[in-house]
């Protein structure tokens, strides 16, 4: 039961890490738009 535990929490360690990175960089792509959008607004 332990061992499954601990598998279960690496596995989501895994996922986690995996899925915070696409977070950051959606996030990234999306303010890049924002400035972008705004910027063409100033021209």
């Amino acid at each position: 039961m332990l061992i499954q535990l601990e598998e279960t929490e690496h596995s989501f360690d895994v996922f986690w890490s995996r899925h915070e990175e696409k977070l950051r960089q959606c996030l990234q792509l999306r303010t890049f738009e924002e400035s972008f959008r705004k910027s063409n607004l100033i021209l």
